[in-house]
């Protein structure tokens, strides 16, 4: 019997597992820059360019995926 095509795959769990991890950092930082914007000051213009950077892609993240629903019935994605 073939698997389910449906069902979660272990290397695609592990990737969605590790770009998890990666968006919560990205999110922390960009809160963080969010909070104090000063903070860019303290670091070099390339810096300053990659931090603004990544928080424009945060909040596009953010704006695509609020509306996503679930997984489809039967899918149950691992907390950890």
């Amino acid at each position: 019997m073939d698997p389910d095509p449906r069902a979660p795959q272990p290397h695609a769990l592990t990737l969605l597992r590790s770009l998890t991890g990666i968006v919560d950092q990205a999110t922390a930082v960009s809160t963080a820059v969010a909070d104090n914007p000063s903070v860019l000051n303290e670091v070099t213009p390339e810096l300053r360019a990659r931090l603004m950077k990544l928080c424009d892609a945060v909040f596009d993240l953010d704006y695509r995926t609020a509306n996503l629903s679930a997984p489809p019935p039967g899918v149950q994605l691992p907390l950890s």
